[in-house]
């Protein structure tokens, strides 16, 4: 199994979402937006919700790339 770190450095998606994430990463507040993404809760530790967060946008990677674009 990889390490956290090799898996986010082999992601390859198009330019235009990384800078979009970048733009997103910088308003950032894990407290007030990591219970959005992965349920409301206790929020897990850092490795736990990495992981996390990496299989969710996984399965969006999966579903943007299998649909047409123009629908």
């Amino acid at each position: 199994m990889q390490d956290l770190f090799t898996m986010l450095n082999t992601l390859q998606r198009p330019r235009i979402l990384m800078r979009a994430a970048r733009i997103g990463a910088q308003d950032y507040r894990r407290t007030a937006h990591l219970p959005r993404l992965l349920g409301y809760g206790t929020v897990p530790r850092h490795g736990t919700a990495l992981m996390k967060l990496i299989e969710l946008e996984a399965e969006l990677e999966t579903d943007r790339t299998a649909t047409d674009a123009w629908l």
